[in-house]
C-alpha cells in the first residue's frame, strides 16, 4: 500500500458549501472542523474514483482493452 497526498484548490462556491455542509452536520452532533470534514467526503468513496480514473486512462492508452 502507497498512501499519496493531494491538493485541492476550492473556489469560493466550493468553500461556501463546505461550510454549510459542515454547520449542517454539528447541529447533528459531528463536531469536525471544515478541513476534518472536506477529509471524510473526499476520502469516502475515493478507490472508487481511482480505479475509474485510472481505467479511463489504461483505456486511452492501450494498456487494457474495453
Amino acid at each position: 500500500m502507497r498512501e499519496i497526498t493531494v491538493k485541492y484548490v476550492l473556489t469560493d462556491e466550493d468553500e461556501n458549501r463546505l461550510k454549510k455542509i459542515t454547520e449542517a452536520y454539528r447541529k447533528q452532533g459531528l463536531n469536525e472542523s471544515e478541513d476534518e470534514m472536506f477529509a471524510s467526503i473526499m476520502d469516502h468513496g475515493s478507490a472508487y474514483d481511482i480505479g475509474q480514473k485510472f481505467r479511463y486512462h489504461e483505456l486511452s492508452l492501450g494498456i487494457v482493452q474495453g
